[in-house]
Order: structure tokens, then sequence, then C-alpha cells
């Protein structure tokens, strides 16, 4: 069984399509792992329904999906992560630069996606080739 949801996600103009993750390593005793990835085979990439951004804006008047963005980009330790390091080697980017590129919170978009079951080898597979309110990418 499969279900329409969305990741955030932007594409960085060398490192092409990104997205916001989050390893829930609290399950085992460990803080959460907050990260960006370039690959859609993470563990639990962040994804919400559809109209997740239509929620109530927060206690101080911060639009919500604002609020949500802006907390998962304040947890990445961008300068230790393993993810975040093959990233920048494999690109040419110093973390400090995906630090300020990443950190526009304007720039993460919704990607439509279909997850699947997690005995499914392929666990999200792109709906369309673009982001949701913007043309092909």
């Amino acid at each position: 069984m499969t279900e329409q949801r969305v990741l955030l996600g932007a594409e960085h103009p060398e490192a092409g399509m990104l997205y916001l993750e989050v390893i829930p390593d609290s399950e085992v005793g460990y803080a959460d792992i907050y990260q960006i990835t370039g690959s859609l085979y993470g563990n639990f990439l962040v994804s919400m329904a559809p109209d997740w951004r239509l929620h109530e804006p927060t206690f101080d008047g911060r639009p919500w999906d604002e609020w949500v963005i802006r907390q998962h980009l304040s947890r990445i330790d961008w300068y230790s992560n393993d993810e975040i390091q093959e990233i920048c080697q494999k690109h040419g980017l110093s973390c400090s630069d995906l630090e300020r590129w990443g950190e526009d919170a304007g720039r993460w978009k919704d990607v439509p996606v279909m997850v699947g079951r997690e005995e499914d080898s392929i666990p999200f597979a792109l709906l369309s080739g673009h982001i949701s309110g913007e043309e092909k990418i």
C-alpha cells in the first residue's frame, strides 16, 4: 500500500536536489539526527500530509511551515555530519557555503512523492519531475 506525501526539498545549483531528513535515533536512546541528503533512500525523510502547510500559525504568529523548516535547519550539525561532508566533498562545496544556502527557509518546497511499504525496495517515488508550485526541474 502506498500513500501520497511530500518531502521538503530544494535544488542546489551544484549539488542538485537535496532533501531535509531526520533519522529517529531517539527510538534507541540517542539524539535524533537532522541533516540534508541527496538520496531518496534515506531512513525517514521529512514527510507529511500534502496539506501540512495549512496548519495554524505558531504562537508567535510565524507561518507554521517556516517554523518547522527553521527548527529542522537549526538542529543540523553542518560540520560533523557524514552525509553533509560527503555532499560537500562530492560537489566541491564548503560546509559553511552549504549551510548559508540551506538556511534560507523559503527555498525548501514540497516535493510530491508516493511512500511505499517498509519492505519495498524504493520507499519513496517522485510523483512528478517538479517541485510543488514550480516548473519542472
